[in-house]
């Protein structure tokens, strides 16, 4: 016996049934009969775990977890995707009929009358099957071989098809395929240790891994807690001020830290007992950057600028002088030497050697003048922190992946371990401490009328440096929703869709060219650089080297080709211009120059760091013309055809509004953003602006077991 309704969540051909729709998790829609309706990444997630339960309750944290992978989203993020799929299907939550909600447990598709169905169908099936095999005649024994061999012809021609369409959707897929080391993140689920509803950040684990220092910040003051892991106790060490970078002395009993002076420019050195009470006024001094405590207890090191450089100074706690440590002769010969990270004897050390808060990292050796290892250009480190004396971990991004990557200092390949935000991390006694965002990156539209902005693609995950794609508002964006960044697309006909498969790849900058629907952008593998045309759909890109670039910073259309910011293999930092078929020619030479924009008249902007003012090119000049606008970050601007939009702080009010400047006069267009955050990498288009920001600055410190995260899947104790 057979039946010819389809179960609701059985699969055919890659589709899944649910009532009388097909849901296809590929094409991410669901579809009945010429009516298609696309979903959200995270619905087609969530639909896909509860076809798979087969109409079995699944459990928030389980829709959660398999959604949501090495993140830790909030309950409405969830609702959020139920009330979509129910849209999507025509339920209600008052009279499901396809997505019921189970008080108290969670969700499941209602399959469960029709899977009885199909087992007691089975069962006859079983049953009639039994009563057919007493009769072994050889007319039916033949019978049953030509069955069975019709069968297996028809299985092996649908795993050759098959296999052909996998070998082309691969062949097809846009981008550099470069296999990275390391497989798979690991799946560890890390822990959380603070609760609190404020931005708990730079975390220093003491020797015990227990005794854990951080700066937790509420809106107004910035103090440090000392929290012990294994009871849970917390305690304010500091009240009532703007302190950061504590650090966990050797012995586990005091806390050495950085307090805002009421002198401009300047920082007081401070050491507190971990146990509690007032502080001790060390120093004073332009301090920049964390600490580090010497083995001894008895001195820390941290980086002081001068006249001529940002040194690393060793002050005495007793006494407080300072002077340079004689351990690591070669970080004397630094212009730059901040952040400093010793490994667990204290005879090597880790430091930061560029101003930029995410710029290379260099160890090295006591007694040694040259490094034993610096990070690889390109590759951006937020956090790192000594596993052994030949390996860190960092919290970084690398081939356009976000997470925690550990680092062999004899130069081997980089191992992926987890996805994570980029942080600060601390490492101690096996235990790894980093702090991880509640709210995400989002987007929003914001229109030059008196209404709140707009969230437009928005969960726990980020979505940053939106583009109108083209004249009617559709959004092109990154985000690394999947675990690694990608190009996506926002409209309102067909919400969030995917549109490359960059493959261990980093997407350094890009342009949009919305009149000729057409997209270029610059990628960074382990082969260097490459660059990138084609249209905005990505259905037809090709690419072009970059060979033995240093760096690239923006890159925008202009003229016939494009305009690069950035340095060349001669060393050479300014601004190029080049075309897919000519090499690169230097227009102007210097290295003050970050982002670069230009307009669909033909005129390039760029904004300069020493005095924070956007310049307009002049191509017959071959130079900068100054304008009269002044913006405080390099992503709060956008060139238009009729001037420059910026993102400015009210003045003498609470929230930020956007302004236009035309010709020297300014204008406000809006002033309704409800978000503390400035609103950050802005687009214009007609009356609309769209623009990225964080929902919040909240965040919970998390814990892992680094035995865990290191040792193999097979060797892991069950859960």
């Amino acid at each position: 016996m057979t039946s010819e309704t389809p179960l609701r969540g059985a699969t055919t051909r890659n589709r899944i049934v649910v009532g009388a729709f097909q849901f296809d998790p590929l094409a991410q829609t669901l579809s009945i009969g010429e009516v298609s309706t696309p979903l959200s990444f995270r619905a087609t997630q969530v639909l896909q775990r509860l076809a798979d339960a087969n109409g079995r309750p699944v459990t928030r944290s389980d829709l959660l977890q398999f959604a949501w992978p090495g993140q830790l989203p909030t309950d409405l993020a969830l609702s959020q995707v139920i009330v979509e799929l129910r849209k999507a299907l025509n339920d209600s939550a008052k009279d499901a009929k396809l997505l019921v909600t189970v008080p108290r447990i969670g969700y499941r598709l209602a399959v469960l009358d029709k899977v009885q169905d199909q087992v007691a169908e089975r069962d006859e099936q079983l049953k009639l099957g039994a009563d057919s095999a007493r009769d072994v005649s050889p007319n039916n024994i033949r019978i049953f071989s030509r069955r069975l061999l019709s069968i297996s012809r028809v299985i092996w021609a649908v795993f050759i098809v098959a296999l052909a369409a996998l070998s082309w959707w691969l062949w097809q897929r846009p981008g550099p395929a470069i296999v990275a080391s390391g497989g798979l993140p690991r799946q560890v689920m890390p822990e959380a240790i603070t609760f609190s509803d404020d931005t708990d950040r730079m975390p220093s684990l003491g020797s015990d891994g227990n005794t854990l220092a951080y700066v937790r910040h509420n809106g107004t003051a910035q103090q440090i807690h000392v929290l012990g892991i294994k009871t849970g106790a917390d305690s304010k060490l500091t009240q009532n001020s703007h302190d950061r970078w504590p650090r966990v002395s050797p012995d586990n009993r005091s806390v050495a830290f950085l307090r805002n002076s009421p002198s401009p420019n300047s920082s007081e050195l401070r050491v507190s007992p971990s146990s509690g009470g007032e502080s001790q006024l060390i120093a004073n001094g332009t301090f920049l950057g964390s600490l580090a405590w010497m083995p001894d207890a008895l001195s820390v090191l941290v980086a002081v600028q001068n006249e001529r450089a940002i040194s690393l100074q060793q002050v005495q706690i007793a006494t407080g002088e300072m002077a340079p440590p004689d351990h690591w002769p070669g970080i004397r010969t630094l212009q730059w030497a901040s952040d400093p990270e010793l490994s667990p004897s204290g005879n090597r050390i880790a430091v930061r050697t560029s101003k930029d808060p995410d710029g290379p990292i260099s160890a090295f050796d006591s007694n040694a003048t040259q490094p034993i290892w610096r990070s690889p250009p390109g590759r951006l480190v937020v956090g790192y922190s000594w596993l052994s004396e030949r390996e860190l971990i960092v919290s970084a991004q690398d081939l356009g992946r976000n997470g925690l990557w550990l680092v062999p200092l004899d130069g081997g390949d980089w191992q992926w371990l987890r996805q994570e935000p980029l942080s600060r991390i601390s490492v101690n006694a096996g235990t790894l401490v980093f702090p991880r965002r509640v709210a995400a990156v989002s987007l929003y539209r914001v229109d030059a009328q008196p209404r709140p902005a707009t969230m437009i693609a928005g969960s726990a995950f980020d979505s940053y440096a939106p583009r109108f794609a083209d004249e009617n508002g559709a959004l092109l964006f990154l985000s690394d929703r999947t675990g690694s960044e990608q190009f996506w697309m926002w409209s309102e006909q067909d919400r969030e869709r995917q549109l490359s498969r960059l493959d261990n790849a980093t997407v350094l900058a890009f342009d949009v060219d919305r009149k000729q629907h057409r997209v270029c952008y610059v990628t960074r593998d382990q082969d260097g650089f490459t660059g990138w045309i084609g249209d905005s759909q990505f259905q037809s890109h090709y690419s072009f080297a970059l060979e033995n670039w240093e760096t690239v910073r923006a890159v925008s259309f202009y003229d016939q080709g494009l305009a690069v910011l950035g340095a060349n293999q001669d060393q050479i930092d300014g601004l190029f211009y080049m075309t897919p078929t000519s090499g690169a020619q230097l227009l102007y030479a210097g290295a003050t120059l970050r982002t670069l924009q230009s307009n669909s008249r033909g005129r390039l902007y760029a904004w300069r760091s020493q005095d924070k003012q956007v310049l307009e090119w002049d191509h017959g000049a071959r130079e900068w013309r100054g304008t009269d606008v002044i913006v405080d970050n390099p992503q709060h601007w956008r060139a238009t055809d009729a001037g420059i939009v910026v993102t400015q702080r009210m003045p003498g009010e609470a929230g930020f509004e956007f302004s236009e400047y035309v010709g020297g006069k300014r204008t406000r267009l809006a002033t309704t953003w409800p978000h503390q955050a400035a609103p950050t990498q802005i687009d214009v288009l007609g009356e609309q602006i769209v623009t990225s920001a964080p929902a919040s600055f909240d965040m919970n410190l998390m814990r892992l077991d680094v035995g865990a995260l290191l040792r193999p899947e097979k060797d892991r104790d069950p859960p």
